[in-house]
């Protein structure tokens, strides 16, 4: 019998259903503490420091809140999938089924500054991570989370008990993922 090489068109679709069953599954082992072994990368540092920066230089997109304040509330979870399919930054907001697909750049810099407000006007932080999921024939295939800044000081107060709930939050992050043999911290 002849055997037929799939096409360049098929093989990149297939790359992709490929990508997306394994972003939903990395989703799935997350929220069951399920260690999957695919590479997850933890971006940790100080306040002010470019972490969301360097995050947004991997993505090749300016979508991050960054402000006098806490640029950084809550943590970000962000899958990236090259997707020669799609020339321009197509974003995904991912809260438990819910997907909220097709999204621009702009939106997501809103979705993140008003979680990012809202939680500033409480004077909190909150260990929930947003979900997001980029596809853009622009940038790398990474999973990674983009942890809050520790703050080096506080001059009341206020400040240091929210400089307290961002330490705590984020050592318990890292206690709960160092355990697994793919997390990798940044």
């Amino acid at each position: 019998g002849i055997i037929t090489m799939p096409s360049r068109k098929q093989n990149e679709q297939e790359r992709m259903e490929l990508l997306q069953t394994m972003s939903s599954l990395q989703h799935v082992a997350d929220e069951y503490n399920v260690d999957l072994k695919v590479p997850k990368l933890f971006v940790v540092g100080s306040q002010s420091r470019g972490k969301s920066s360097l995050v947004e230089a991997m993505a090749g997109l300016t979508f991050n809140f960054c402000g006098n304040d806490i640029a950084s509330r809550f943590p970000i979870n962000f899958t990236m999938i090259n997707d020669s399919g799609c020339t321009h930054p197509s974003w995904t907001v991912i809260d438990g089924e819910r997907r909220t697909p097709n999204l621009g750049t702009t939106d997501i810099a809103s979705r993140v500054a008003q979680r990012n407000l809202a939680l500033q006007q409480k004077n909190t932080v909150s260990s929930v991570p947003m979900d997001v999921e980029l596809r853009w024939d622009n940038c790398p295939n990474l999973s990674f989370m983009d942890l809050p800044g520790l703050r080096a000081f506080a001059i009341d107060e206020e400040e240091t008990k929210l400089k307290q709930q961002i330490e705590k939050m984020v050592q318990e992050i890292i206690m709960e993922h160092s355990r697994r043999s793919n997390v990798y911290f940044l």
